[in-house]
């Protein structure tokens, strides 16, 4: 089976898992030979630098406001981990942002407060943000996937690539021009679940007309030991200046 048979048909059984029974005629027109790629080619993601990739996703008619998405968000069951979940997060800050934080999904403080990041992660991303010239108040901010991951087992691919299709309509209808991804699971969301944060790093990307650059999380950096966080400290701040200078 070919690349292009495989993705189709992966598609299309997402569709039915979501109860979807016919195809409007948008969907429709992707059946063709070239159904995973944007119009004129590619996959709508451009690198002002080194080339990048973003691995195709399957179809998703996203909410047409961010009031639509939260109430799908509330009763979502994409994916296995809203079994676990005691609520999902969603993201905080306004709408029409001019920049977004994407950040690792909630941990049981962050589901417990309803919010994206919270207590000393919290802490640190706030002085992270002022450092660079931003209020943390005027920032969109939103975790990768928004319910929470129990134990220390990254995220599997079908739910970063499921809450993903959400992470790309949120953003979408919030706009911001410029967003900083934070963390791997992050990086995994918005720009394919193959994607590795470190390759991803140092780098300007552009999609959807928004510019956006790759860091650690503040939550991955607290739990190391001190020498370590002192070293990702020292490469996240790097990160913060190429956004300031060249996304702000």
């Amino acid at each position: 089976m070919d690349r292009g048979t495989a993705l189709l048909r992966a598609w299309l059984r997402f569709q039915r898992e979501m109860g979807v029974r016919t195809l409007p005629s948008r969907a429709r027109a992707l059946l063709t030979p070239g159904w995973a790629r944007t119009e004129g080619g590619g996959n709508g993601l451009q690198e002002q630098g080194p080339s990048a990739r973003k691995a195709p996703r399957p179809a998703f008619s996203p909410p047409s406001t961010l009031e639509e998405l939260k109430m799908a968000l509330s009763s979502c069951t994409m994916c296995h981990l809203h079994r676990t979940r005691t609520r999902p997060v969603q993201g905080t800050g306004p709408e029409g942002a001019k920049v977004a934080v994407v950040v690792d999904p909630p941990g049981a403080a962050e589901e417990s407060a309803g919010r994206p990041c919270t207590g000393e992660a919290w802490e640190l991303l706030k002085r992270m943000l002022s450092a660079i010239g931003l209020d943390p108040e005027a920032v969109y901010i939103t975790p990768a996937l928004k319910c929470r991951v129990h134990g220390r087992t990254p995220p599997s691919r079908d739910s970063v690539e499921r809450c993903g299709l959400l992470l790309d309509a949120e953003l979408d209808l919030v706009a911001p021009a410029a967003v900083l991804l934070m963390g791997a699971a992050a990086v995994r969301a918005a720009l394919g679940s193959g994607t590795a944060l470190p390759n991803s790093r140092g780098k300007i990307l552009s999609r959807g007309g928004r510019s956006l650059v790759s860091t650690y999380s503040p939550a991955a950096i607290l739990g190391l030991p001190p020498q370590r966080q002192t070293q990702l400290k020292r490469l996240v701040w790097e990160d913060l200046k190429l956004f300031r200078d060249k996304c702000l």
